[in-house]
């Protein structure tokens, strides 16, 4: 039995024979399991230590998720299989009668059909058994490896950066109205993940997540802390108003975004207002000598203009703001339904 999840390689006569996929199987005559594949998700946190390129020491917490390399696509049942789930035994002869038999096998024992909730690649599957490392008669782990290959490519990155380009504004200044190039460990994280992408592959791994922490100075050396001391007053000196000019300025554009948008509404209200009072004196000339057909004109003008109230306070409400207070626009309903009757 193979569990719900994980994937299992199996072997014939010393030779990769087929793999499966979550379910209840049979061995075949001379097959052997190899080994098995977790298809579940591991978080693994690393601390990573590297030397940028003016030599400081930094380190920083990498957490990455990472799991075998999964398909877009689940077979259904009755479809063959083409990248997940089980591979059907070799054929070692291209014969009819080969086919016919692996088919009626196939159709006796349907349980071996991929139904499990994780979906895998068969090559990964293999990849993950056949590729494993082995130090002192024993496989090393998948997490270790991961980890190595995170701190090996952390380093390599950090190597080509200054370390005044590996701080990050204060909390003081928002992220979120900074530009894209001002938060460098952004940059190191897409840059890591697309470094990370063919290594991982070679043991039959994806990366379903990565975040690198705060990227510190490394205080255990005593002879950079005077110059990193050094670098943060200066760059607090020159780039930090810099940084919250950028973010005043976004706060400026808003706010004029948001004033201009109001203007425009009101502008709209006053039309609709001065749109309602010209019916109504149409009303009052069409219908001198009628007083039921003046009731009914300005009824239908009264609820022509609640209706504009209400697409107004609808408007205005989407943009982040009120011109009509509340307590008027919990009166129109009630007001159209005295109308109405």
């Amino acid at each position: 039995a193979v569990l719900g999840d994980s994937a299992a390689l199996l072997e014939r006569a010393g030779a990769f024979n087929r793999v499966l996929g979550p379910g209840y199987y049979l061995l075949e005559r001379f097959e052997v399991v190899r080994g098995a594949v977790d298809l579940r998700p591991y978080i693994k946190k690393v601390l990573a230590k590297a030397i940028t390129k003016d030599g400081i020491p930094v380190q920083s917490e990498i957490e990455v998720e990472f799991q075998s390399w999964q398909v877009k696509k689940v077979p259904r049942e009755g479809e063959p299989e083409v990248e997940g789930g089980i591979i059907p035994s070799r054929i070692p002869f291209s014969s009819t009668l080969n086919r016919l038999v692996n088919r009626l096998r196939r159709r006796r024992r349907p349980r071996e059909r991929f139904r499990g909730y994780f979906t895998f690649s068969w090559w990964a599957v293999r990849n993950a058994i056949y590729n494993a490392p082995v130090m002192d008669g024993e496989v090393i782990p998948i997490e270790e490896l991961v980890a190595a290959d995170v701190t090996y490519q952390f380093q390599r990155l950090i190597s080509r950066y200054d370390f005044n380009e590996l701080i990050e504004p204060e909390l003081g200044v928002e992220l979120r109205t900074l530009p894209s190039y001002i938060r460098p460990r952004r940059e190191l994280e897409l840059r890591l993940i697309s470094a990370l992408r063919a290594p991982l592959r070679r043991w039959g791994c994806q990366i379903n997540r990565l975040q690198i922490g705060p990227i510190n100075p490394d205080e255990q050396y005593e002879e950079a802390r005077e110059i990193i001391s050094k670098r943060l007053e200066r760059w607090q000196a020159s780039e930090l108003p810099s940084l919250k000019v950028i973010q005043a300025q976004g706060e400026a554009g808003a706010f004029r975004v948001r004033a201009l948008a109001r203007a425009q509404m009101e502008v709209q209200l006053l039309e609709q207002i001065a749109e309602g009072l010209e019916k109504a004196r149409e009303v009052t000339r069409v219908a001198e000598g009628s007083e039921e057909v003046r009731d009914f004109l300005y009824t239908t003008v009264a609820l022509t203009f609640l209706e504009s109230l209400e697409t107004l306070f609808a408007q205005s409400q989407e943009m982040g703001f009120f011109l009509i207070p509340h307590w008027v626009i919990s009166c129109l309903n009630s007001l159209k339904k005295i109308l109405r009757v």
